[in-house]
């Protein structure tokens, strides 16, 4: 592709590294990053996973080119190893849910302005599973962010979700 090879990425390696972290609450485990970057260009050398509570973060691919400008683009594949959604909802400021979440993000692209998917975004929460297809996000870091997509919710325990809620 036009983003790969036009540098040398042995001339600018790095790694950062850390023992621990909290990230918008989330809280994070010991992890190294290994990565080239030049100029606006940045990219990760390697898969990694990040431990995140009691799961974790596996990133397959994390390249940004021409960061900081009109141009910049973003990829990014991971996929989500289970994570307990107690603890992820109390750090989110959400209800607090249970169960686990676990799944793949697929080809996540960021170009010009718009998020979009290379394939499905598949979940499986509350024992069950969720499918994220034809995700488009317009303007992510605007001040009116626009989602599309179509969700495709199957065999929710209905008993795990509405634990959180009282209905009547």
């Amino acid at each position: 592709t036009a983003l790969a090879g036009s540098i040398d990425d042995s001339l600018f390696e790095s790694r950062l590294a850390w023992k621990s972290g909290r990230l918008w609450g989330l809280e994070l485990g010991a992890a190294a990053l290994p990565f080239s970057s030049s100029g606006r260009h940045f990219r990760l050398l390697e898969a990694v996973t990040m431990p995140v509570f009691d799961g974790g973060l596996a990133i397959d691919t994390l390249r940004v080119r021409h960061a900081g400008t009109d141009e910049m683009y973003v990829r990014f594949g991971a996929a989500i190893r289970p994570i307990s959604v107690a603890p992820l909802s109390r750090a989110l400021g959400w209800p607090e849910f249970q169960g686990t979440l676990a799944g793949n993000i697929p080809d996540l692209q960021w170009a010009q302005g718009v998020v979009t998917l290379g394939g499905n975004l598949e979940a499986a929460v509350f024992d069950g599973s969720v499918v994220v297809s034809d995700l488009q996000l317009r303007d992510p870091l605007g001040k009116f962010p626009r989602l599309f997509a179509s969700v495709d919710v199957k065999n929710l325990d209905l008993a795990l979700v509405t634990s959180t809620f009282s209905f009547g």
